[in-house]
């Protein structure tokens, strides 16, 4: 019956892979005909649709905001504007854009105007044009450049606008010689009022607006070197703010666009100066080691005010975050950009981009009225070669479609079953009934002798039963027990992968000496209480678990984080895993007294508070606790300790260093994960765990420490630490705080 479901299994796979293909086939094919009907019916009703679009301008008025008067939109001739641009002259060349030329011209009153000239190869087509008249026609703000009026005929269109004589701030930004023409106090003001633009985008304007390619070319200078913001054709208006799907981003982000007024430097192409990174990782570095002045464009030394550089940093790195939710809204920049102070800033994280490119463009769904908006001139190849990249991708998820099919059905047992009894109930994360049934399963699969397949036993409060097939018994039970033991991994770990380190290479001597530091730190037989610190060969490995848990609890710890760092970082030279109850890091350099602030991650419960009593009382324990663990020699860096809080309620919290550290090191670390980490992350949660590589913290409402820890007298600083290479140290006094 096996052979003949196996044997079955084979026409079932080739259908599986035959209706995926056929599928991508289908998918492909109705997509070059969408696109191909869609690129004529374009062609056909464009220019009856501009000329409406023209006539439908002329006759609206536009009520200006803030304050400004209400002006006509005009369709302008194109006579009038070949005269103006001396029919079009290089002479009157301003620049280049994505769509087009831009020129300048004087019409017959004396006015200055730019005259922006969409070329036929352009990529903007009626999508754009109407899109950029649309937008800019309604927008009235001092820190948007003015659409004066638009011209369509001979097939050409044109969009006016008022001129510019400063040109745009890459003019000067990234010139060596005009840069010194932006002190700092211009660059403060032109930072504010581009930040006032897209705020008026985002936020004050009767649309909602992404602007979606700020960059330093778009910014253009009036004769006072005042920011206008230009170029919106690849903006996107948003009736509501809640659905703008801004997942893709062309150009730059404002907090990329902050960063380069400060450095003076391109962030695309960085990478290929001195030292060999983008801007973002190289200013996120300058920041985080306290040497954010050394970001500066020099030419600003001599003008600059220390604290509003160091502000508008710290704002940048704050925009640049990974996580789009932990970015400031543009209502939040203006605020602390007209603070005087950054005690009240949150810590960023680490910039979500890591190499010289201007920024990550993921792939944006096409809205529903089919618009979407490119940057780059069209053309066929272009076109080709992104039905091209779509073909690739059907191709990659038809490949990893039968990948799965076939691993699921030759890996796993086509009978297995099991029953899950949810009326009986769960047991927690590290609690003693999870290390309990840990412990069977680890006996089950370790049996040594015929137990002719049947075991039973009982730990604590398990009671466990297995019956096999005799001839089969270690092989099932094996099998069962991986599956259990990848559903019960720790579901709060953590690990950091150095991945600028290097790798090292299978059945290399570095891959032998982080083997045999795994052995020794899981086959720990005396009372070591959590600290572990050992060099073999080129690798420097340090394991620290938490002081008051027992050690069968430690070296389980330690065994699961060398599992799960092993599977998630496959052969970097340098990692962090943090579980529950212990940490684990290894190196090709020298841990030992070292302080590791970075990488910093957080965890935090669900449960919220927004009382200041709460927060005050907890400020106060951890600063209490932080001074004992400092103090505590150098066998131990750890308190515990709880305070009252309301009524019956309690608040507990855990502090422990690595124990080699010094008193002020020590100090320093948890002094950064309470100060940067809670604010960072859970600054107003009732239960959190900041986790550095040198130090941890950790906070409840509820008691998460084992106080039933039994601990000897300390040893003598000599004796096995000099011999085995370990260091050995005792926790304080596990008694309650009270205030």
């Amino acid at each position: 019956e096996e052979k003949q479901n196996k044997s079955n299994r084979i026409p079932v796979l080739v259908a599986s892979l035959s209706a995926t293909f056929g599928l991508a086939v289908v998918f492909i094919s109705a997509f070059f005909i969408w696109r191909r009907r869609n690129s004529r019916g374009e062609e056909n009703s464009q220019e009856v649709q501009l000329l409406d679009l023209v006539n439908e301008h002329s006759r609206e008025t536009f009520n200006g905001e803030n304050g400004e008067r209400s002006q006509e939109f005009p369709s302008i001739q194109l006579d009038v504007l070949h005269a103006a641009t001396n029919h079009f002259s290089d002479e009157n060349k301003l620049g280049q854009g994505g769509f087009g030329p831009v020129y300048k011209g004087t019409l017959a009153n004396g006015k200055e105007i730019a005259v922006k000239r969409l070329s036929e190869t352009s990529s903007q087509g009626l999508v754009e044009f109407k899109n950029e008249i649309m937008l800019i026609a309604k927008l009235q703000h001092r820190n948007l450049v003015r659409l004066l009026g638009c011209c369509l005929e001979k097939n050409e269109k044109l969009l006016v606008y008022e001129f510019m004589p400063n040109k745009s701030l890459d003019f000067f930004l990234f010139d060596s010689k005009l840069a010194a023409q932006l002190d700092w106090q211009k660059r403060f003001n032109i930072i504010k009022g581009i930040a006032r633009g897209i705020l008026y985008l985002h936020e004050d304007s009767r649309l909602k607006i992404i602007h979606r390619d700020l960059k330093a070319s778009n910014v253009l200078l009036d004769h006072g070197m005042n920011p206008k913001i230009s170029d919106f054709g690849m903006a996107r208006i948003f009736e509501d703010k809640n659905e703008a799907n801004t997942n893709r981003v062309v150009g730059t982000y404002f907090g990329v666009l902050l960063l380069e007024i400060i450095s003076g430097k391109k962030n695309n192409g960085f990478h290929h100066l001195e030292h060999g990174e983008s801007l973002l990782t190289f200013a996120w570095k300058l920041w985080s080691k306290g040497e954010g002045m050394e970001l500066i464009d020099q030419v600003l030394v001599p003008s600059c005010v220390a604290s509003e550089v160091l502000k508008c940093i710290h704002i940048g790195l704050l925009c640049v975050q990974e996580d789009p939710a932990d970015r400031p809204a543009m209502s939040s920049v203006i605020f602390m950009l007209a603070s005087d102070s950054t005690r009240t800033l949150l810590c960023p994280s680490e910039p979500a981009f890591s190499v010289g490119r201007a920024i990550a463009k993921p792939t944006e769904p096409i809205s529903d009225d089919g618009v979407f908006s490119v940057n780059e001139n069209s053309s066929i190849v272009p076109q080709l070669l992104q039905s091209l990249a779509l073909l690739h991708v059907v191709l990659l998820v038809a490949c990893l479609t039968f990948t799965y099919l076939v691993i699921l059905t030759i890996s796993f047992d086509p009978y297995f079953q099991r029953y899950w009894a949810n009326i009986i109930g769960n047991y927690t994360a590290n609690s003693a009934y999870e290390r309990d049934l840990n412990s069977i399963f680890k006996e089950i699969t370790s049996i040594t002798k015929s137990n002719y397949g049947f075991y039973s036993n009982k730990v604590g409060e398990v009671n466990a039963m297995a019956l096999c097939r005799a001839d089969v018994c270690s092989s099932c039970l094996t099998f069962t027990f991986l599956v259990t033991l990848t559903i019960s991994f720790d579901p709060y770990f953590l690990r950091h992968c150095a991945n600028n380190i290097g790798n090292y290479t299978a059945n290399s001597a570095y891959e032998r000496d982080l083997n045999t530091i795994f052995k020794q730190i899981t086959s720990i037989t005396k009372s070591n209480y959590g600290f572990y610190s050992k060099k073999v060969g080129e690798v420097n490995a340090m394991a620290l678990c938490r002081a008051d848990v027992k050690l069968d609890v430690c070296t389980g710890c330690l065994n699961e984080t060398i599992s799960r760092v092993k599977l998630d970082c496959p052969n970097n030279k340098e990692a962090i895993g943090w579980s529950a109850d212990c940490t684990l890091r290894y190196s090709n350099t020298n841990l030992s007294e070292k302080l590791e602030i970075n990488p910093q991650t957080c965890l935090y419960n669900t449960g919220s508070t927004a009382d200041e009593y709460f927060q005050l009382r907890l400020g106060e324990l951890l600063s209490d606790l932080r001074n004992k663990a400092a103090s505590g020699g150098a066998l131990l860096k750890y308190a515990a300790g709880n305070s009252s809080l309301r009524a019956s309620e309690r608040l507990y919290a855990l502090v422990q260093c690595t124990p080699d550290l010094s008193e002020g090191d020590c100090n320093h670390c948890l002094d950064k994960a309470a100060t940067n980490g809670i604010l960072r992350c859970c600054l107003k949660q009732r239960g959190c765990r900041v986790l550095s590589p040198s130090c941890n913290l950790r906070f409840e409402t509820y008691p998460f420490v084992e106080a039933g820890a039994e601990f000897p007298p300390p040893p003598s600083p000599s004796g096995d630490r000099q011999k085995e290479g370990m260091t050995i140290f005792l926790p304080l006094s596990l008694l309650p705080t009270t205030c």
